[in-house]
């Protein structure tokens, strides 16, 4: 079980690996896209390797699971339940109902919007749409990607002019919640807090 944070971006603020380095080190944050020099000038969704992308945080390679979706008709950035799936309700031995959705493949799951979505968590006015960049990052039990995964959120909202969110405290923001992120990344001890 992971948690998930996102970064959307418009797409005529989505950079490459090489200009997110760039202003990484202007915010002297301890981390960097590593790549191949080739893919640094081309824009980020064809840097990333499989599984996700692969940073330099405090001198070391660290991979962090996540993804770029360049939203369209056919990629949204997430998907969710189909609300049917709730409605089938199921009797138990001892006669009680309930309801429980027991999803058997693609096809009951469908894409979530990502303006409602924005807008559920209190932003005003979210405008995203085709061709726009989301970054996901997933995180687990591991504590130095979540740190840096934070610095490379907060850069991706400083340098690309981002909206960082997630869901599970529901938390979003620009500038000042890239700060935060950050802020917090750069402190082991309230990981140690956080994560006893």
């Amino acid at each position: 079980m992971g948690v998930d944070y996102y970064v959307a971006v418009h797409a005529s603020d989505w950079p490459t690996p090489a200009a997110i380095n760039r202003c990484i080190g202007e915010l002297h944050y301890p981390i960097a896209i590593a790549g191949v020099p080739a893919a640094m000038d081309k824009p980020l969704t064809e840097a990333p390797t499989i599984g996700g992308f692969t940073v330099t945080f405090e001198d070391k390679a660290v991979e962090l699971e996540g993804g770029v979706t360049r939203l369209g008709p056919d990629s949204p950035y997430a998907f969710t339940l189909n609300p049917e799936l709730l409605k089938q309700q199921e009797t138990l031995p001892d006669g009680t109902q309930h309801f429980m959705a027991r999803p058997t493949g693609m096809q009951d799951f469908v894409p979530r919007d990502l303006n409602a979505d924005l807008r559920e968590l209190g932003v005003a006015n979210p405008d995203f749409g085709d061709g726009d960049y989301v970054l996901s990052l997933t995180f687990r039990s591991d504590l130095t990607p979540w740190r840096a995964g934070w610095f490379l959120m907060a850069a991706m909202i400083k340098c690309a002019n981002g909206l960082g969110f997630e869901f599970g405290d529901g938390s979003y923001g620009r500038g000042k919640y890239a700060d935060w992120l950050a802020e917090k990344a750069a402190d082991p001890d309230y990981w140690k807090k956080a994560h006893p």
